[in-house]
């Protein structure tokens, strides 16, 4: 299926090139970072998510957190997430009941050894145990970053509320 829409895919990516529109070609580039990271080509992935930054005239925040989200994974496996640090730390501030850009900040916290501020972060998202989050595109990833969080702190009683939270998804590839 993945070859599939890859063709469909490039077939409508080659018309957007055609288009020059910033935020098409924005799009296209973060498409094609996905497809890189789905298949573990990190350095193809960054360079496409840093090419797409470049659409962004004049900078707009949502382009910038397309990029940190992306290269989270690619980045601590590198030992980058100093890098990215910033730029979690300003969706946080700009989006604060968004609570996907806090628990992601408190992973990268977690990995850069800032214990206490994960865990800062972690219990301001886990207050009343996840249930005034939105059942929106990010809930899955949010619970996944919390959970990798209480991995990292050892907060047991909080995983297993995320991992019942989680149960829904365990069909599914939730990363």
């Amino acid at each position: 299926k993945l070859a599939q829409a890859d063709a469909k895919a490039t077939l409508m990516l080659n018309q957007t090139w055609k288009a020059e529109q910033p935020w098409l070609l924005y799009a296209d580039d973060c498409f094609g970072a996905m497809r890189n990271l789905i298949r573990g080509r990190f350095d193809e992935a960054e360079r496409l998510a840093l090419r797409s930054l470049s659409f962004a005239k004049p900078p707009r925040p949502e382009f910038e957190d397309f990029f940190w989200i992306a290269m989270l994974t690619p980045y601590e496996e590198k030992g980058r997430l100093c890098e990215i640090r910033p730029m979690a730390i300003n969706a946080v501030g700009q989006k604060p009941m968004m609570p996907i850009y806090r628990a992601m900040l408190a992973q990268i916290q977690c990995a850069l050894g800032e214990i206490d501020a994960a865990r800062e972060n972690l219990e301001q998202l886990t207050v009343n145990d996840c249930e005034d989050f939105g059942h929106d595109f990010s809930y899955a990833a949010c619970l996944t970053a919390l959970a990798r969080v209480c991995a990292y702190l050892g907060d047991a009683p909080r995983a297993a509320i995320l991992y019942q939270r989680l149960e829904s998804y365990r069909a599914m590839n939730v990363s």
